[in-house]
């Protein structure tokens, strides 16, 4: 049975993933080859081609169903039914499902657009903002598609929204009219939202700090957006996110804890016996779902919600299974209604905790509940330590006092912190909360943050997979697994003393850890796709550069995080030389506070104007600061083998100002030269061939200015004759950059352009005999 369903689920799964034609194709023959060779199992092989088929379709048209290009940009008038609301500093996410687009949209009506604010037309007194879920809405928007940055490690943001069933997002220009309530099966839903959205306005006018609000409303709610961005790098940084994401933890503890008020309240006396059990069983299975529904139903809630099913199963219906029955069986029903969840890392996390407390826990032959709890808190123990490697494989990055926290957090996140605050915030929802209450949610809260806080800034707190020998995450494996299968609590302790123990030589061997000895001789310039902004990097051996960091968004997305980051952890990259901010503009330093606060910087050179508003609060603690000066060539670093010249030109020095008194950076490789200029425009242009009549000649130019209309003038293309130019800009940008007439221009002057928006990532390599190769990320 379970080597069938598990060949069925296969090809389930594979028909679901982003797949190419020929390997669908290819798979298609192999199943009807087997349907022909094996006669025995052609009812398998049959059945398994047809889910094949079904869920290839399904991954068909959800990959076309794509918002049309010709609407992008454009006003559009739309009615639909909100299904939620998100509030946040910037204004209400409004998450909408109309009749004439095939899924969901999302759009905002941000808060300093007045014509963009909910309008009651037939409601007086003016209801709660709440009270528009469930409503018809017309709005007026502007709307795009998914689009994912085109660099080879950057996140598949299309394939995200596709899994969520949002078609386009947007932002709302006008507030048309609110209409009367939808019908819909989803009315219950919608109630719970509602009361979701008011719990969580009620939390934020209590007077407590603003961290512990956004852990409370974390915890119960599921507002994971409530946190920063820097505070999710802190849960990171220790390993504590799922603690923060309502999942299998929060699901399973309110399930419990319900089937526990069953079994204590209401039946005392039949308790034991199978309607007493069965009772229990459905009391916690609702119980669960309704919490889930209330937390916002994520997709971690949903797949905690599966599982319990799955694991509960034989109770509900009074059935007899064994454990590994009900683990497979919570297996195949989750990845029946969630296919595209096979490639999530959280599902496999999820059921490997699940099997590892199964394996100390479940039937372990001993009845005394304090061995039990030994066994299990060895389980959670040497599960920590067993994840991991599967962390490291999966993000690039691990915890290494992840196992140590988790080990005194799950068990008091469990047993105290949330059933704690479930048990508060159900209290006010009736009464008043007392100010001592309040006071001490508050401390114990951020008493618990500030830990964390202090645990992340360890210097080895988090690592880079490439940072340690494979030899070291197999020694994990080994020592975990064997704690596991010792099912005695004894066996499980010293498992986990072995364990602590490779974690140790981990921290004393880190300082010895670092990129291979062997460097490539060549040096690489990458320009990222960062959209509408830019960000390049100059890399030689372990010796990087980067210039630009890209843009950071009200909401609170960033380049950096998005794209920048998991380029140079992908290549092992844990310290950069020099960092260069060319203007403070947020398209070009909106991810500088981000960057500065994850990876070491020896050297920063700053604008030559000064910002006191973005200078004062950034973390310099190990970082040389300069500002950018005009200089004369000079090695770029300190060793001697790096075979890059270098120089500033600041025309802030000539009394230019914005966009012209950008620092221009010039490099010079192996007898070739590139020029980064930034956002100069042709005032800065003029002035820097008046200055500079010999010297800037270059084989490579990183567009000045997006290559708006403004930059790139005939006078300075003549001057700087480049072989190539490359262009970095937002697709479908508002400023419509690059413009045709510059790209024509530089046809005229003989240079060949690679566009970011329409090429993607741009790598350039230079050899050292002065050969170099320009290679776009698309075609």
């Amino acid at each position: 049975m379970y080597i069938n369903g598990l060949f069925l689920l296969l090809f389930w799964c594979l028909g679901w993933s982003a797949i190419s034609f020929n390997v669908g194709v290819a798979l298609m023959m192999l199943l009807g080859a087997g349907v022909m060779a094996y006669k025995s199992h052609q009812k398998l092989m049959v059945s398994a081609l047809l889910l094949f088929l079904v869920a290839s379709m399904g991954q068909y048209q959800r990959l076309n169903s794509q918002f049309p290009f010709m609407w992008v940009g454009k006003d559009l008038a739309v009615t639909g039914c909100v299904t939620d609301l998100r509030s946040n500093a910037t204004g209400l996410s409004i998450e909408l499902d109309t009749h004439t687009l095939p899924a969901s949209i999302k759009v905002t009506s941000y808060r300093h657009t007045a014509a963009a604010q909910p309008q009651w037309l037939t409601l007086a007194p003016k209801p709660k903002v709440s009270a528009l879920i469930g409503r018809q809405v017309s709005l007026l928007v502007r709307l795009k598609g998914a689009r994912n940055y085109a660099n080879p490690s950057s996140f598949d943001y299309h394939r995200w929204s596709q899994v969520e069933g949002r078609y386009a997002s947007g932002y709302v220009k006008q507030w048309i009219s609110t209409g009367e309530p939808c019908v819909s099966w989803q009315w219950p839903l919608w109630q719970l939202r509602k009361l979701r959205f008011d719990l969580w306005q009620a939390l934020q006018t209590l007077p407590i700090s603003p961290t512990a609000t956004a852990l409370w409303g974390g915890l119960i709610l599921g507002q994971s957006e409530a946190l920063s961005s820097s505070q999710w790098r802190v849960l990171a940084a220790t390993g504590t996110t799922h603690l923060l994401v309502i999942s299998g933890l929060h699901v399973g503890l309110v399930a419990l804890m319900a089937m526990a008020l069953v079994r204590l309240l209401l039946m005392p006396f039949v308790s034991s016996g199978a309607t007493g059990l069965r009772t229990q069983a459905w009391a916690g299975v609702l119980a669960a779902l309704t919490f889930a529904l209330l937390s916002g139903f994520g997709l971690p809630a949903q797949r905690a919600v599966i599982m319990l099913l799955g694991l509960m199963w034989g109770q509900l219906w009074g059935l007899q299974l064994s454990f590994s029955q009900r683990l497979f069986m919570a297996f195949a029903i989750t990845l029946s209604f969630q296919p595209s969840s096979a490639t999530s890392l959280g599902l496999w996390l999820s059921y490997t905790a699940v099997l590892a407390l199964g394996l100390v826990w479940y039937r372990a032959g001993t009845a005394h509940w304090w061995r039990k709890s030994l066994q299990l808190l060895a389980a959670q123990a040497a599960l920590s330590v067993l994840v991991l490697p599967v962390i490291a494989l999966a993000t690039g990055q691990v915890s290494l006092v992840a196992p140590l926290i988790n080990l005194l957090l799950v068990p008091l996140f469990s047993l105290v912190v949330i059933p704690l605050l479930m048990l508060v915030s159900l209290v006010a929802l009736v009464v008043t909360l007392p100010t001592s209450v309040l006071v001490w949610v508050d401390s114990s809260l951020s008493l618990i943050w500030q830990v964390l806080r202090d645990l992340a800034q360890w210097p080895w707190a988090q690592v880079s997979m490439h940072q340690a020998p494979e030899g070291i995450w197999v020694g994990l494996i080994v020592v975990a697994s064997a704690s596991l299968m010792a099912r005695r609590w004894l066996g499980g302790l010293v498992g986990l003393f072995l364990g602590l123990l490779i974690l140790a030589n981990m921290v004393y061997w880190q300082p010895q850890l670092g990129p291979d000895d062997e460097r490539s001789k060549g040096v690489i310039l990458t320009l990222f796709d960062v959209g509408q902004g830019l960000s390049v990097w100059l890399q030689h051996g372990d010796q990087h550069l980067i210039y630009d960091l890209g843009n950071r968004y009200r909401s609170g997305f960033n380049l950096v995080d998005a794209v920048v980051l998991p380029e140079l952890r992908e290549a092992g990259v844990n310290e950069l030389h020099t960092v260069v901010v060319g203007h403070w503009d947020k398209d070009h330093s909106g991810g500088l506070e981000a960057l500065l606060a994850q990876m070491p910087v020896q050297h920063l050179l700053l604008p030559t104007a000064i910002n006191s508003q973005r200078e004062v609060p950034l973390e310099l603690n190990t970082t040389t600061v300069k500002r950018c000066r005009t200089d004369k060539w000079q090695t770029w670093s300190e060793e001697p083998a790096v075979p890059i010249q270098w120089r500033q030109i600041a025309l802030a020095d000539a009394g230019l100002r914005g966009n012209n008194a950008s620092c221009i950076v010039l490099l010079s490789i192996y007898g070739r030269q590139v020029m980064i200029a930034g956002d100069i425009e042709a005032r800065a242009e003029t002035q820097l061939l008046r200055q500079y009549i010999d010297g800037l000649t270059s084989d490579i130019l990183i567009a000045p200015h997006h290559g708006s209309n403004s930059s790139s003038t005939a006078a300075f293309l003549q001057r700087v004759a480049p072989s190539y130019v490359l262009i970095s800009a937002g697709l479908h940008n508002a400023f419509g950059h690059p413009r045709k007439v510059v790209t024509r221009r530089y046809w005229q002057f003989g240079s060949h352009w690679y566009n970011t928006a329409q090429h993607g990532q741009v790598v350039v390599t230079i050899e050292p005999n002065g050969d170099y190769q320009v290679q776009p990320f698309l075609p």
